[in-house]
């Protein structure tokens, strides 16, 4: 069997879990990876050999930073990409071919999915939101271009409704347009609690708590000063570059692994996304985060996390600049309401084998 696995560079999450997924899939059975993810991002999480064929299928969307959207740039750029995309087509198809791909899975670019339909190959989406419902909540905000790009979101969703099958993961809107569609538990990276090898090697106080900090590109707009403030807490990143900040460390990604610092410290502080979500849930590890403008997948997070418990919302105006160590005491004391199975890879890698007729 052959599995092609495309893989959006838009945010790690979606690289998380795919090599989550991908782990999963018996060593027996060759996977293909098509992304243009760092190679060396894939090499750390991915445990068992594949071959990587570099190739963009979409662009997500344009952010102007951590927190805010380009809308226009957004359209702008994936109609570009769609129409390079659409000369190029055939020669997709052809590599399938070529290459003997029983299945081809997507976390969640729209275009291999209509490769996969011409070809006649069966496919699998998976996640926890999809395009077309992104740009579908972004056109009211196209003004008079509105109607240029309707045709195209039109396109993406008639993408993903060729899919064979859709694993819907938590922390999603019910995707009705995709009849297709099932639940799978939670995919999340399995974590390890090292937190007496952190403080050794980067000289943390193991008697103070620990914040880990994950803002994306380091926003000018947050109050560094205040952590000065907060000599009862370590605050930690992860990251190869310089500190935002003198009161924090930097954690080498490649030495300790992102869910692995996350289980050893006592609260997150960060923009919501999937992958940060996955890892706090999986810890049980106190998430604080704030609203992000134009992100459509927010609200879907937002009221799953409010579901689990151990999260707390605030405001931006606390969230960068006044409030911050209030609020993080008042994240520290939440409890779980709702566990969430884990399994997720597991689900999501037998169900690639069904669907490529492979019996186990």
């Amino acid at each position: 069997m052959a599995v092609c696995y495309y893989i959006t560079a838009h945010g790690l999450g979606h690289s998380v879990r795919s090599a989550a997924v991908i782990n999963e899939i018996p060593r027996s059975q060759r996977v293909i990876v098509r992304s243009c993810v760092a190679p060396v991002f894939l090499e750390q999480e991915i445990r068992r050999p594949y071959d990587l064929i570099p190739e963009r299928f979409d662009c997500g969307t344009v952010q102007r930073d951590s927190f805010h959207t380009d809308v226009v740039a957004t359209f702008e750029k994936y109609a570009a990409l769609e129409e390079e995309w659409r000369a190029k087509l055939d020669e997709e198809v052809d590599f399938l071919k070529r290459e003997e791909v029983d299945v081809i899975v997507a976390d969640v670019p729209a275009l291999p999915l209509r490769a996969a339909a011409k070809a006649g190959i069966p496919s699998i989406a998976i996640s926890n939101f999809h395009w077309a419902g992104i740009y579908g909540s972004l056109l009211e905000e196209l003004g008079p271009r509105r109607e240029e790009f309707a045709p195209l979101v039109d396109r993406v969703r008639e993408d993903y409704i060729s899919a064979t099958r859709w694993l819907r993961l938590p922390f999603s809107d019910p995707m009705p347009e995709f009849p297709q569609c099932e639940s799978i538990p939670l995919v999340a990276r399995e974590p390890t609690s090292i937190r007496p090898a952190l403080a050794g090697y980067h000289d943390l106080d193991p008697s103070r708590r620990w914040a880990v900090l994950y803002l994306g590109q380091w926003p000018s707009h947050f109050d560094w000063d205040r952590l000065d403030e907060m000599d009862d807490f370590e605050f930690v990143c992860l990251g190869d570059g310089s500190a935002p900040h003198g009161r924090v460390s930097v954690i080498d990604p490649v030495r300790f692994e992102g869910q692995d610092v996350i289980a050893s410290s006592d609260l997150v502080i960060g923009k919501a996304g999937y992958g940060i979500v996955a890892d706090c849930v999986s810890t049980e590890t106190p998430l604080l985060y704030t609203s992000r403008d134009g992100f459509s997948e927010h609200a879907a997070l937002d009221r799953g996390l409010r579901q689990w418990g151990k999260a707390l919302c605030v405001d931006q105006e606390t969230f960068f600049r006044n409030g911050l160590r209030d609020a993080m005491l008042e994240t520290l004391a939440l409890e779980v309401k709702e566990p969430m199975a884990c399994d997720g890879a597991k689900v999501a890698a037998q169900a690639i084998l069904e669907t490529a007729g492979v019996t186990t």
